[in-house]
This record gives structure tokens, C-alpha cells and sequence, in this order.
């Protein structure tokens, strides 16, 4: 995925993903995040390498809900 972000697949039903994207040394904070940079001190590092908004979003494109 990229230097400090890893995506990691979990064995699901015909239909369904679960994934996991994780941050290596990430704060509590919202990747991608211009305020979450803003208040590193409260919340650490933020990853600007990936975008939390643009995956979810990709995510659900690609997983609409079904009847």
C-alpha cells in the first residue's frame, strides 16, 4: 500500500470483505488529515500517505448495500 501503511484481508463469506488498514506509528488520528496534523500533540503522528476519507469511500463504492 505505501512505506507506513499496510492493508491486511480477512477470510470472509461469498459477498463480504472485512479489511483492516494498519498505520505504523500512527497517533490516534484521522489519516490523511490536514486538522489531525494540526493537533499532533494531542493526538501523535498522522499518516498523510493515505487517505482514511478516499478508502472508506472506495470501500463502500465497491461494497453497495444490498436488498
Amino acid at each position: 500500500m505505501t512505506s507506513d501503511a499496510t492493508r491486511i484481508s480477512f477470510p470472509c463469506p461469498a459477498g463480504a470483505e472485512v479489511v483492516l488498514v494498519r498505520v505504523t506509528g500512527g497517533g490516534h488520528s484521522w489519516p490523511g488529515s490536514a486538522f489531525s496534523v494540526s493537533i499532533g500533540s494531542v493526538v501523535g503522528h498522522t499518516t498523510m500517505t493515505i487517505s482514511a476519507d478516499a478508502l472508506m469511500w472506495q470501500f463502500f463504492e465497491a461494497h453497495p448495500l444490498r436488498d
